[in-house]
Formats: structure tokens, C-alpha cells, sequence
């Protein structure tokens, strides 16, 4: 179970991501996942994952290492 980085409610799924009962919502990217770092705590005017970072996760991930 996720909950919410600003209230610590459980996050439920929602449309295209997730949201908290207080209404604190979470997008999920193109990529599928979903970055629940809140916007007031990035600490850069370009936050998030570059492209080449989003694509080294994806095949981090498509080779299996956390598969079972």
C-alpha cells in the first residue's frame, strides 16, 4: 500500500494515478510510474528524471533484476 507523502493517508487508484481521501492526487507518467515527491520539495527549477535516467530504470527493470 502507497500513502501520501503529505498526509500519510493511503493512496487509492484514481483515472491515470493516484490520490489520498484529503485530495492530494499524483499523476502517473508516460513511463508508468508515479513520482510522489511533492512539488514544493524539489529543489530545481528542472526537477525529476532526464530522459537518459527514465530510460537506464526502464532497462534496469525490463532485465529483470527485481523479477522473482
Amino acid at each position: 500500500m502507497l500513502a501520501c507523502p503529505i498526509c500519510s493517508a493511503p493512496l487509492q487508484e484514481v483515472d491515470n494515478g493516484v490520490a489520498c481521501p484529503a485530495g492530494h492526487r499524483f499523476d502517473r507518467a508516460r513511463q508508468g510510474y508515479l513520482n510522489l515527491l511533492p512539488v514544493q520539495h524539489k529543489n530545481s527549477r528542472d526537477p525529476g528524471d532526464n530522459l537518459a535516467m527514465v530510460e537506464a530504470r526502464r532497462d534496469f527493470l525490463n532485465a529483470g533484476h527485481y523479477a522473482p
